[in-house]
């Protein structure tokens, strides 16, 4: 492969910026070291070990996807669980716990998160991969949102609203 080459294949790898709220700085580190092996993207790891801080530091900054622990210091896994919708629709969740319990994957997963992992069997292959998968969906569903705002755009400028109205709720319009 020639330096060109080399040069193409680094300009399609994405840059992608993880954050991290796990108060268990040994598991924080196997992450790390997962994401730096993987060669599909370049991850940025910003790490914090309790839920208030890793919430405000998403609040002001701007991630690709978040990987949550539910048992925090300062939160019970209730807590942090409530806290789901609330930043679901900002940035995709990844559950990563040591409970192998399916009630609360699907608990987790009805209330926003993308994937519930255990970090105790924690396959390097199948992180990355539901890391990837998460900031895709995501990806998909905002450009699915901006089609969409289009789309109703377009709509309003050829038809009057009332029809517009008629059309969502009975599927049709009369002329």
């Amino acid at each position: 492969m020639d330096q060109e080459q080399v040069n193409s294949v680094k300009a399609e790898v994405r840059e992608l910026k993880v954050l991290i709220i796990e108060d268990d700085e040994f598991v924080s580190m196997i992450y790390e070291d997962h994401l730096e092996e993987a060669d599909q993207a370049i991850f940025t790891v910003e790490k914090f070990t309790e839920l208030e801080p890793g919430i405000n530091a998403l609040k002001k900054g701007s991630f690709d996807i978040l990987l949550l622990d539910l048992n925090l210091p300062d939160s019970d896994y209730n807590n942090t669980i409530s806290t789901i919708p609330s930043i679901a629709f900002k940035v995709p969740i990844i559950v990563m716990t040591s409970t192998n319990d399916e009630k609360l994957a699907l608990k987790t997963m009805n209330f926003g998160a993308q994937d519930y992992l255990n970090k105790d069997k924690l396959d390097k292959v199948l992180f990355i991969r539901s890391i990837l998968y998460a900031v895709e969906r995501q990806q998909l569903k905002l450009d699915l949102q901006r089609e969409k705002e289009k789309s109703d755009e377009l709509l309003h400028n050829i038809l009057p609203d009332s029809v517009i109205r008629e059309i969502r709720e009975k599927g049709s319009a009369t002329a």
